[in-house]
């Protein structure tokens, strides 16, 4: 007998598994230098995959710490849960006193 319950994250696809990030990085890139200003991609469970101008306080502080690390999993979770709900965009000021800005 199977389970029919299956867990929705158990069956989804990592992102970097659809996208080919090799050939992505270079417009995160042009992004970053044309409005000077950072831009990353993260999957859902909080992972950089692609980062340009990223902040260095983040990328090798806050997220190799355990604690600040599931703060920056919460900001991340929270921008994405406003994307998915319809919100063109959301600024959000992260419990280790960043702000993060997300866009579909």
């Amino acid at each position: 007998m199977t389970d029919t319950n299956t867990d929705a994250s158990a069956n989804r696809l990592n992102l970097n598994e659809i996208l080919d990030l090799q050939r992505i990085r270079p417009l995160f890139k042009s992004f970053s230098e044309c409005f000077n200003v950072a831009s990353a991609l993260l999957d859902l469970d909080g992972t950089v995959l692609i980062e340009e101008g990223f902040q260095s306080v983040c990328k090798h502080f806050h997220r190799v710490n355990s604690t600040t690390a599931a703060r920056c999993l919460e900001s991340d979770t929270a921008l994405a849960n406003a994307i998915q709900d319809g919100h063109s965009y959301n600024v959000y000021r992260c419990r280790n006193g960043l702000v993060d800005v997300a866009v579909p």
